[in-house]
């Protein structure tokens, strides 16, 4: 394992061959990125678009930006709030060198952007990793490094490094600045101040800060939150002349009308007045400068750790956070944490080998792979708040989608989260849209109450997917309370005193499921709206006094017949629940006959597949005369007839379906409809309020882009699927401009010439993309789908590798899977630990398939499973 300054020059090296065009240990990323050979992302500065990570356990994340711009929150608790573009940011690093009488002021990050003149040359870029973010500047005469590292304990750990690369003695400074917030709250305000302290404390070389934050929990009740910055410096061929310190951020930058741009204390090198302790009259601040003296290859580290402890209700609660630094112990950690991670890792690995796709590089798909792991297990165990809004809770929808992804690589993980999520629900089976975690003990969560009909499709969907792949029953015994909605207007809801088992629960979310389905059309009623949730028009009443009418959602009636199958599936095979059975089966098959009847629009000469209908049918969405007198097509309903496996019964829909995504194919994927629609449409709800061409009015929206192309692969359509998937991911040829981090899924890709939009996104890293590409890379370009009774492989007939390896873990044996090509063979052949398998031509993936039973897997101590094609 390299070392720190193993590292640093590894990473120097490479920057350097990436400037003189030599990508041997680099592949280019749109957006100066590029992922390096030790599977970490080198990002240069750009003016458009930011790259980020996240870093920390169990819903706590540090995020690190390439711009240097940092922030932190845990749910509602935020360490440091995120600044708005162009604002100062809450964590800084500079260095100063005497210029007559004044210090030039070197930022050592990208923000705040100072001009300097007395360092020469300036050159910064970024390298992102699972476990550090590490900030190069580099001068004429010193390179500087910033690492930052979150520990198992989430505690946040900033080294700062300087090496002086001049053949005679040099004399700077080295400062930081640390504004935390350290509140359960979204955004500071006046009233924060009052109730902050920072203390600077003379202690060892540095010394250290003492924040203090006080926060009423009740009327009765106040506890106050602490922070502890512990310094210490250490290093070889140098000389600490002195050190300044101040609490005040007015005593640092010169007064309320100033700021880091210009701050009045590095550029004199000193503070205005001795100042080391400050509260209620402005805004506490930790900075301090370090003088040193550097000799010729002088290498001096500060480090910098922070610590903290929320609701202390003793004066001296913050002691124990007081710790001498221990570079050694530091160092083990980082190196255990990087161990860590390649183990960790070990729990699902994959690799492609050389592509045929023109723009799609193997070895970029499997550093990509690696992240996309990531992203996904950051989406699965959010705490909420990631948008830092009231509003930015945990999405039922989201956790859940999320989840059934993670279960392959994290089966605890999803274990636990399903099993929170599912106490969220209502007795009656209703799933809020988006929770949040109670603050304190007896606290009543923030809920978001609006009935989406879908949340509780992808509850069973989840639980099934988790069930088929560990084989733990045991879940469903969990006994589990609910939350009660008391007022929903209000959005009051009461935690229930009695539990019930989780599959209770689930049987419960069937029935709200069925109860709202609309009698006429054996369809399932909108309500609030579903997973396309812009389109929020659809259960409108015309009747006043009625919350909801009964129009209908296409698409979540289809996940619907899905769930209807898998309960009943499940249900058979516990031997319980029969009469639930035979409802399941009678409602589905009565559903089905109305997807039939009603979703199927045909005018004489082709037919849609509908989204949707508003009241008594009056009008269609993605129909033949939309309310806006429009012919529409729409992307969730078609993807979902053939995801919920009722294409499998109705063959004869074929070509209307693959005529539909044909009609929707863009430069960046599957749009969400086409064409999109103008303002003022009626009936739709807000989705007109959208730009056409951005989120899911008309755009490729990726998260339903991606349905489309898993559809696109069931239906055994695997190279248009190819096509499609290649324009999703966010790094092949087709993206251009990037304005989000190009090697995590983005949430979206604009068009819009009129707008000057052309493939920017609206967000990254908290979007469902990243689940569903996913799940399509082990669905079906692997094809591997895990049953209650074996394993089915359905690999994709279409492989633009050469060779694909898969290693996941599977009941307790190691599974491995790999996928290669032999021209010189007829057809497909399987192999089960060496020994060949016959498969069946499955007509709907228009390939062979095979299924390998359970008995046939009971003895084996690794399963490896082979596909030649």
């Amino acid at each position: 394992m390299p070392n720190f300054n193993e590292k640093i020059k590894f990473f120097h090296d490479t920057y350097e061959a990436i400037k003189n065009d030599n990508l041997e240990n680099s592949k280019p990323l749109p957006g100066k990125n590029y992922f390096l050979s030790d599977n970490s992302v080198l990002a240069i500065p750009r003016n458009e678009g930011e790259s980020r990570f996240p870093y920390g356990r169990d819903g706590f994340n540090f995020w690190t930006y390439a711009s240097g711009y940092m922030h932190a929150n845990e749910g509602l608790f935020s360490p440091f709030l995120r600044a708005k573009e162009g604002q100062e940011p809450v964590i800084a690093f500079f260095a100063g060198k005497k210029n007559e009488d004044k210090y030039d002021v070197l930022p050592l990050l990208a923000v705040p952007e100072i001009e300097t003149n007395n360092f020469g040359n300036v050159e910064r870029f970024t390298i992102f990793d699972v476990n550090c973010t590490y900030y190069i500047c580099r001068t004429d005469d010193f390179d500087f490094t910033i690492r930052v590292f979150v520990d198992a304990d989430n505690k946040v750990n900033f080294t700062i490094q300087v090496d002086n690369k001049n053949s005679s003695s040099e004399e700077i400074y080295l400062a930081w600045y640390f504004n935390p917030m350290l509140n359960h709250s979204i955004s500071d305000n006046d009233e924060n101040r009052w109730f902050r302290q920072t203390e600077f404390e003379d202690y060892g070389d540095l010394g250290r800060f003492v924040f203090k934050v006080n926060e009423d929990l009740s009327r009765s009740k106040s506890v106050t939150n602490f922070a502890v910055l512990n310094q210490g410096i250490s290093g070889e061929n140098y000389s600490l002349e002195r050190k300044i310190a101040s609490s005040s951020r007015y005593n640092l930058v010169g007064g309320a009308h100033s700021s880091l741009y210009k701050a009045r204390a590095f550029e004199n090198g000193a503070y205005d007045v001795d100042e080391t302790v400050t509260a209620f009259t402005e805004t506490s601040a930790a900075s301090e400068l370090a003088f040193l003296n550097l000799e010729q290859n002088a290498k001096v580290r500060v480090d910098i750790k922070m610590d903290y402890i929320v609701h202390c209700e003793e004066d001296d609660a913050y002691k124990p956070l007081f710790k001498d630094i221990d570079i050694v112990k530091l160092e083990q950690d980082v190196e255990k944490a990087y161990h860590e991670s390649e183990e960790n890792d070990k729990s699902l690995l994959i690799h492609f080998d050389t592509s045929e796709i023109e723009g799609l590089d193997g070895e970029t798909l499997t550093h990509f792979m690696k992240y996309l792991k990531k992203q996904v297990e950051f989406c699965a165990s959010i705490k909420g708040f990631i948008q830092l809004s009231l509003g930015s809770l945990i999405g039922i929808r989201d956790v859940y989608q999320a989840i059934e992804a993670v279960l392959f690589y994290e089966p605890e993980l999803a274990r636990a989260k399903m099993l929170e999520s599912l106490e969220f629900i209502d007795p009656s089976g209703r799933a809020p849209r988006q929770y949040s975690l109670p603050t304190n003990e007896g606290d009543n969560p923030i809920m978001d109450l609006r009935p989406f009909i879908d949340q509780g499709h992808w509850v069973i969907d989840t639980f099934v997917t988790y069930i088929k792949y560990t084989g733990d029953f045991s879940i469903l015994d969990e006994e589990l309370a609910y939350y009660e909605i008391i007022d929903e207007r209000g959005k009051i809801v009461a935690k229930t005193d009695y539990k019930d088992s989780a599959l209770q629960h689930m049987l419960k979310v069937m029935d709200f499921l069925i109860s709202n389905i609309d009698p006429d059309t054996k369809c399932l009623k909108a309500l609030f709206g579903d997973w396309n949730d812009a389109l929020d028009g659809l259960g409108v009443s015309k009747d006043p006094n009625k919350d909801y009418g009964n129009g209908v959602s296409v698409m979540a009636s289809l996940q619907l017949y899905k769930n209807l199958e898998e309960m009943a599936e499940l249900l058979n095979h516990l031997g319980v629940h029969q009469e639930e059975v035979k409802l399941y089966q009678k409602t589905r098959a009565e559903l089905k006959e109305g997807l039939l009847q009603y979703a199927v629009l045909d005018n004489g000469e082709r037919k849609h597949i509908a989204h949707g209908w508003g009241e008594d049918r009056e009008y269609y969405v993605a129909g033949f005369n939309d309310p806006d007198g429009v012919e529409r097509y729409g992307l969730t309903a078609p993807a979902f007839w053939v995801i919920s496996r009722l294409y499998e019964e109705t063959p004869e829909l074929r070509d209307v379906l693959v005529h539909t995504f044909e009609i929707l194919d863009s430069k960046y994927g599957l749009k969400t409809f086409e064409p999109g629609f103008a303002p003022g449409t009626p009936g739709v709800g807000r989705i007109p309020k959208l730009p056409i061409g951005t989120a899911e009015n008309g755009a490729v929206y990726i998260h339903g882009s991606v349905f489309g192309t898993a559809a696109l692969f069931a239906m055994g359509e695997s190279k248009m699927a190819w096509e499609e998937l290649v324009k999703n991911l966010p790094f092949t040829a087709v993206h251009e401009t990037v304005s989000h981090t190009p090697f995590v899924m983005p949430n979206s890709y604009g068009y819009n010439p009129e707008l000057n939009i052309d493939g920017e996104s609206m967000n990254d890293w908290q979007t469902g993309s990243s689940n569903v590409v996913l799940k399509i890379i082990l669905y079906f370009v692997f094809g591997i789908r895990f049953e209650y009774d074996g394993i089915r492989i359905q690999t994709a007939a279409n492989n633009p590798f050469k060779s694909l390896d898969l290693q996941m873990k599977y009941r307790g044996k190691s599974l491995n899977l790999t996928l290669t090509q032999d021209d010189s063979r007829d057809s497909r052949v399987f192999k089960l630990n060496g020994s060949e398998m016959r498969g069946n031509y499955d007509e709907n993936y228009r390939a062979d398939v095979l299924f390998i039973k359970a008995e046939d897997l009971e003895n084996l101590e690794q399963i490896d499973i082979e596909v030649i094609n």
